[in-house]
């Protein structure tokens, strides 16, 4: 009788709670469920699926105390609360202030000012900062610099290749296959520059182009259209060049001590300055019939 009273009146064992978190510290599915019921269904908790999760989100929350506080529009915000958004986001005061400038190893041709202000413009509208603004105007100059540079790399191997085979059909008759070829080009664009204009281009592209006229330049010359001394080849006018360089109203004679400058032998503004037309004319006409290869 006395064991029964004993066993009746023994503590009962008190049951252990199950953990919060696994040994990786993996947060237990229902973990919310141990909270007050005042947090448990805050939806912020649903993404906390570990312990070190948990304490970063607190020392974020800590750390964002006193800090100002951007509230971000919606859609049915108006627009002085999105400006306000993007203007605390860092968007300049207006456009112009994004303050892109050509990068210097980008062709003038290849810059248009008006485009990038309105550019400035649109990406104010949108409400990028200044620090956005730039890195995508960064990336896009980059890509159009290494375009620009890779057509040109890729245009003179063209034209290396070009010359390669005209040379290699020509040989040294090159010089004069090209001049009766700029004689064709001078008499079927005669009185009209701005067709010369384009098609100087093309022709010191093509080298069908340059064969063709070429062969017409030979027929001019053949049956005495025109005489094949009007107009002097590319080495002509480097002698021609050279000459006038040479011509004492140019700079003067001598060198050393024994140099005399063009005043001092009794040249005039005028002469010297007609001296200097003529060379830079010489060095135009060399540089116009570059183009056609």
């Amino acid at each position: 009788m006395p064991e029964e009273e004993g066993q009746a009146g023994a503590p009962a064992q008190e049951t252990t709670p199950a953990p919060l978190a696994d040994a990786e510290g993996n947060l237990r599915d229902g973990w919310t469920e141990t909270l007050d019921e005042s947090i448990r269904g805050e939806k912020c908790l649903t993404s906390v699926k570990t312990v070190g999760g948990a304490i970063k989100s607190l020392v974020n929350a800590q750390r964002m105390v006193g800090r100002d506080k951007i509230v971000r529009p919606n859609d049915a915000s108006s627009e002085d609360e999105w400006n306000e958004f993007y203007n605390a986001g860092g968007r300049p005061e207006n456009a112009l202030e994004y303050g892109w400038a050509k990068p210097e190893d980008l062709p003038d041709e290849h810059w248009d000012e008006a485009a990038m202000k309105e550019i400035m413009e649109h990406y104010h509208k949108l409400g990028l900062s200044k620090k956005q603004a730039q890195a995508i105007f960064d990336y896009n100059m980059g890509k159009l610099t290494a375009a620009v540079k890779d057509k040109a790399t890729q245009e003179e191997i063209a034209m290396n290749k070009l010359k390669d085979g005209l040379f290699a059909d020509w040989g040294q008759a090159y010089e004069q296959k090209k001049h009766l070829g700029n004689i064709a080009l001078e008499k079927a664009t005669e009185g009209n520059p701005e067709l010369k204009e384009r098609l100087v281009e093309k022709y010191g592209n093509d080298p069908d182009l340059i064969r063709a006229f070429s062969n017409v330049g030979s027929k001019f010359a053949e049956h005495k259209i025109v005489e094949s001394t009007n107009i002097p080849t590319t080495s002509d006018l480097e002698t021609q060049k050279i000459e006038a360089m040479r011509h004492p109203a140019y700079s003067g004679t001598g060198a050393g001590a024994d140099f005399k400058d063009w005043r001092a032998l009794g040249y005039t503004i005028a002469e010297h300055n007609a001296q200097l037309k003529k060379v830079n004319e010489i060095i135009a006409e060399i540089g116009k019939y570059k183009k056609t290869g």
